[in-house]
């Protein structure tokens, strides 16, 4: 009898074993035929770089090898002899580990491939031809490797050792002669018109506890920035190698087409960039205030109040402010479930638009403490249906219109400390992307100050500096008794007059609305007597009375609020603070009125 058929032999579990077996022989046989094709190309590449690649779902532009390249027609510009694209590379290539070893040391050959390879994929899916590309910071290597593409070599300016991050956010400047920060800029090579892209190494210190505060850093940033607006083109694909996140506001995240670990690629417009890399810190405040660019469609005022009602009366005379100075711009005001749908009501007879919105903790706070939510402010870039946002908090009152500052791009706000920025009043551009990256970070990127402020200002490392008559602070900080006097005497002036040389005042410490309207209430507290200016709190109360009466109700005195003012000047006087003030008459009818509830 003949033996039975092959197959019939491989029936039950032993036969399903044997075929699996087969069919992993042949996965084995594809797999070594693939290894053998790829070496052809380059014989530098190991299994881990090809999964690598794999897994950014990009394929690596030619690699020079025995094959040289296919001719290209020559640019309408040729380079100056010593920028000139290099030639094909020679039929023998250096091996990989002397190739790898002459670039910088922060640029491995694998990730190099990974920066050229996000560039072809993009050419690729786009179908545009990218014949044309300008390195910046790489080694000479670079142009033997990549023969792929023609390859110009964009200048890279020494920045001094001396050149430090306070020399282009100092503490203080005189804004009657302000200057720009000299940063050294590079020289627009002759041939900068007809790139097609830009790759970049942009080192940094990847920092510790906040983004990059580095000037080298921040100095080819700029620089590639500019490069992108003198190109003239429409748009330019840029791929940075860096272990830092460029600033989300001048690399922005809606431009970023794909990140692969330290390899980014944007597209960028000259326009867009345009706008957001002036001014640089104090540059040109000396000058009147014109943006680069006009305002979008649709724009916004902006505050939030979340948690408590405590803001309530602050945002609706902030509200009439605006109103006041005649713009017509909308009003938007964020609150939380939290505020009363009679405060609302309130709000919107002033002009604001109100939306509720979820709070977002603050995770440095404690539990009941006064900053645990005021990470809710993060929710002010969600609000996409607006081009751009003015931020304003609700303890400012408006003297001037400020309309012009839609035209500014993100961040721009006031200096406050060291080389930070208040966010009393800032320009913000909402997006999901930007929403997203702010959350992402919460717990990565901590806080200066422990608030929102200094988060946004650990975020923002790059931000443009406004004048301090858009945000102009109340209190007088300084020991000094000629200088305070001085001080005083202008910020008196400042306070009084109308017009007014200053755009806002905002009144940190206590705020108008808890005192008497007759003084300024600061001046009873013992560490707080800093913060009191009597030409300011009447300036408040003068826009307070010109409301209507059905919104001044909103600003009542609570219960609790009276019996504060009643133990602060108890305590003022135990201090020697408060100038006889207990002894005094008091004139403000809140005293023995009850009105709607107020955040008093």
């Amino acid at each position: 009898m003949s033996s039975p058929p092959l197959h019939l032999k491989l029936r039950g579990k032993s036969g399903l074993l044997v075929t699996c077996f087969l069919a992993a022989l042949a996965l084995l046989l594809l797999v070594y035929h693939a290894l053998n094709l790829h070496s052809a190309h380059d014989s530098s590449r190991t299994l881990l770089d090809i999964f690598k690649l794999e897994d950014f779902s990009l394929k690596p532009p030619r690699i020079a090898a025995a094959e040289p390249p296919p001719a290209e027609s020559p640019p309408a510009k040729s380079p100056p002899d010593e920028t000139r694209p290099a030639e094909s590379a020679p039929a023998e290539s250096p091996p990989a580990k002397s190739r790898a070893a002459e670039f910088l040391p922060a640029v491995s050959l694998v990730v190099l491939k990974r920066t050229f390879a996000a560039l072809s994929s993009f050419q690729r899916k786009s179908r545009l031809p990218l014949a044309n590309v300008a390195t910046f910071n790489f080694g000479p290597s670079v142009t033997n490797t990549y023969a792929h593409y023609k390859l110009f070599s964009l200048p890279v300016p020494h920045v001094p050792e001396s050149l430090t991050w306070r020399d282009a956010y100092p503490v203080w400047v005189n804004e009657s002669r302000s200057s720009c920060p000299k940063i050294p800029e590079p020289n627009d090579p002759d041939w900068l018109t007809i790139i097609d892209a830009i790759v970049a190494h942009v080192p940094c210190e990847e920092p510790r506890d906040s983004w990059a505060r580095d000037v080298r850093w921040l100095q080819h940033l700029l620089a590639i920035a500019g490069f992108v607006i003198r190109a003239h083109r429409p748009w330019l694909p840029v791929v940075l190698l860096s272990p830092c996140r460029p600033p989300p506001n001048l690399f922005h995240c809606s431009r970023l087409v794909r990140r692969e670990g330290d390899v980014w690629l944007y597209n960028l417009t000259a326009n867009g960039m345009l706008t957001r890399v002036q001014p640089l810190g104090s540059c040109a405040m000396a000058q009147p205030i014109n943006p680069a660019a006009p305002a979008p469609h649709r724009v916004a005022y902006a505050t939030v109040l979340h948690s408590s009602e405590r803001y309530v009366c602050g945002a609706i005379v902030l509200g009439h402010s605006i109103r006041r100075t005649g713009s017509t711009a909308e009003m938007v005001v964020l609150v939380s479930k939290e505020i009363t749908e009679e405060s609302r009501r309130g709000l919107r007879e002033a002009g604001w638009r109100v939306k509720e919105i979820e709070r977002i903790r603050n995770p440095n706070a404690l539990n009941g403490t006064y900053n645990e939510w005021n990470y809710s402010k993060l929710r002010l870039w969600q609000q996409a249906e607006y081009a751009r946002l003015v931020f304003v908090d609700s303890d400012l009152l408006l003297l001037t219109s400020v309309d012009f500052l839609f035209a500014f791009p993100e961040i721009s706000a006031r200096g406050n400390d060291g080389s930070d920025f208040n966010s009393g009043v800032m320009v913000l551009e909402p997006s999901d992307c930007m929403f997203q990256l702010l959350m992402k970070n919460l717990r990565r990127v901590r806080s200066a100050n422990g608030g929102d402020q200094g988060y946004l200002n650990n975020v923002f490392t790059w931000w443009h500096r406004l004048p301090e008559s858009i945000n102009t602070l109340k209190p007088t900080w300084t020991t000094d008794p000629v200088k305070r006097q001085a001080i005083l005497a202008l910020k008196n002036r400042w306070f009084s007059e109308d017009p007014s040389e200053i755009h806002a005042i905002h009144y940190l410490g206590l705020k108008p609305w808890v005192c008497y309207r007759d003084f300024d209430c600061n001046v009873l507290h013992p560490t707080l007597h800093n913060f009191a200016n009597e030409a300011a709190h009447k300036r408040w109360w003068s826009v307070h009375d010109s409301m209507p009466e059905s919104l001044q109700l909103f600003c009542m005195l609570t219960s609790h609020a009276k019996k504060e003012i009643k133990r602060r000047m108890k305590r003022s006087k135990e201090f020697n603070a408060s100038r006889q003030l207990w002894d005094g008459k008091f004139n403000d009818p809140r005293r023995t009125l009850t009105g709607m509830k107020s955040g008093a």
